[in-house]
C-alpha cells in the first residue's frame, strides 16, 4: 500500500508540475500574442507611412516633370518663333516646299505647302540645315 501511496504522490507532484508548466506556457503564449499584435500594428503603420512617402514622392516627381515639360514646350515655341522670323526674312524658301503661312488672327505658322499642312519643326530644321550646307 505504501508503494501505491508513493506512486500516487509522484503522480500528483507530476500533475502539479505540469499544471505550473501549462500556466507558464499559457502566460508566455499570451505575451507572444500581444507582441505579435503590436508588431502587426507597427507593420501596418509602417506600410501606411511607406505608402504615403511613395505617394508624396510620385507627386513631387510629377510636379517636376510638368515643370520640365512646360520649360521644354516654351523653348520649342521660342525656337519655332525664331524659325518663323528667319523664314519670313528670307521671303521664300529655296524649294518652295516649306514656308510661313498666316492663319487666323494673324498667327504665323510653319507650313508645308506641297502637302497643305503644318510643317513639323523637324522638317523645317532639316530644310534650314540643307539650305546652310549648300
Amino acid at each position: 500500500m505504501e508503494f501505491l501511496q508513493d506512486e500516487k504522490n509522484k503522480l500528483c507532484s507530476g500533475i502539479k508540475s505540469f499544471k505550473k508548466e501549462k500556466a507558464k506556457l499559457e502566460t508566455d503564449f499570451e505575451l507572444l500574442n500581444q507582441k505579435k499584435d503590436k508588431l502587426e500594428s507597427e507593420i501596418e503603420f509602417l506600410n501606411e507611412d511607406k505608402a504615403e512617402f511613395i505617394r508624396s514622392a510620385i507627386q513631387e516627381m510629377n510636379q517636376t516633370l510638368v515643370a520640365k515639360e512646360r520649360f521644354c514646350t516654351e523653348e520649342l515655341q521660342e525656337a519655332r518663333q525664331e524659325l518663323i522670323k528667319v523664314m519670313v526674312s528670307e521671303k521664300v524658301t529655296r524649294d518652295g516646299k516649306i514656308g510661313v503661312k498666316t492663319v487666323r488672327k494673324g498667327e504665323q505658322v510653319l507650313w508645308n505647302f506641297r502637302e497643305g499642312r503644318r510643317a513639323s519643326l523637324k522638317e523645317v530644321i532639316r530644310l534650314q540645315l540643307n539650305h546652310t550646307n549648300k
